[in-house]
C-alpha cells in the first residue's frame, strides 16, 4: 500500500507533465508520502526525529525553490508549460 502512495505521483509526473505547477505538486505529494514513510519506521525503528527535522527543512526549502522558479517561468514566458521553458536555456 505504501509502495503504491510513492509510485503514484511518481507515475502521474511522467504521465501528464504539461503544466510546471503540476509536477511540483507531485513533487510535494511525493515528498509528504516519503516523510509519512519515515514517521512510520521511525515509530517502529526508535530512530531519533533529526532526520525527520532534517527531510522536512529540505522539503520546504525544496518548495520555496519551486515556487521561484514558477514565478520566474511565469514572468518570463507568461504561461507555465513546460514546453514553453526552453527560453530559460541561456
Amino acid at each position: 500500500m505504501i509502495s503504491f502512495l510513492v509510485t503514484l505521483p511518481i507515475m502521474s509526473m511522467l504521465v501528464q507533465k504539461n503544466h510546471f505547477l503540476n509536477v511540483l505538486l507531485y513533487l510535494e505529494t511525493f515528498s509528504i508520502m516519503i516523510l509519512f514513510m519515515a514517521i512510520l519506521t521511525s515509530k517502529v525503528t526508535n530512530i531519533g526525529s533529526h532526520f525527520l527535522l532534517v527531510f522536512m527543512t529540505f522539503s520546504a526549502c525544496e518548495a520555496a525553490m519551486g515556487l521561484g522558479l514558477l514565478v520566474t517561468i511565469l514572468r518570463t514566458t507568461g504561461n507555465d508549460y513546460i514546453s514553453a521553458s526552453h527560453i530559460l536555456k541561456y
